[in-house]
């Protein structure tokens, strides 16, 4: 009699489960299209260089070498700097061209009154930093050129946080 018990109880256990999941599904709930995340702005292009900017990096122009790597692009003055983007292989790095300041993060590079950093990607920072100083040694055969309107001290915005 109490193995009949037993075996009833679980039996009734179990079915009121399975009649429990089969008739409980929630419905699934979409976002509205005001809670959909918005779509990633695109990337808005970099100003072209002006003459003066051009004059400061003489006589580097895109697909001219510097140190062994390719100059793919220069770039005009923005928020402050101006960017020289070099490639190797599947290798890039991009040069920021910035007035020298006391304040701000160290420049691993210097020519006179210009700074040179630098934005790798797939590079070793050893070779980022040989780029800048090869930058660095163009520009310091340009100190004669006036300083382009616009180039101020690097001042990188701060990385965002994140939540916890």
């Amino acid at each position: 009699m109490r193995r009949r018990t037993i075996l009833a109880i679980g039996v009734a256990v179990i079915s009121s489960g399975v009649a429990a999941l089969a008739g409980c599904r929630r419905p699934v709930r979409r976002p509205t299209e005001a809670e959909k995340p918005a779509a990633p702005r695109p990337r808005r292009a970099p100003p072209a260089p002006t003459a003066a900017d051009l004059a400061l990096l003489s006589p580097l122009k895109p697909g001219e070498t510097l140190a062994g790597w390719q100059v793919t692009e220069i770039q005009g003055i923005e928020s402050g700097v101006l960017g020289v983007v070099v490639s190797r292989n599947q290798s890039s790095v991009r040069l920021i061209v910035a007035l020298a300041s006391d304040e701000g993060p160290a420049a691993p590079a210097s020519a006179g009154r210009f700074a040179v950093y630098y934005s790798a990607r797939r590079t070793l920072p050893d070779d980022a930093r040989s780029l800048a100083g090869a930058l660095a040694d163009v520009l310091s055969k340009n100190q004669g050129v006036p300083v382009p309107s616009g180039l101020g001290p690097f001042n990188p915005a701060p990385k965002p946080g994140v939540p916890l």
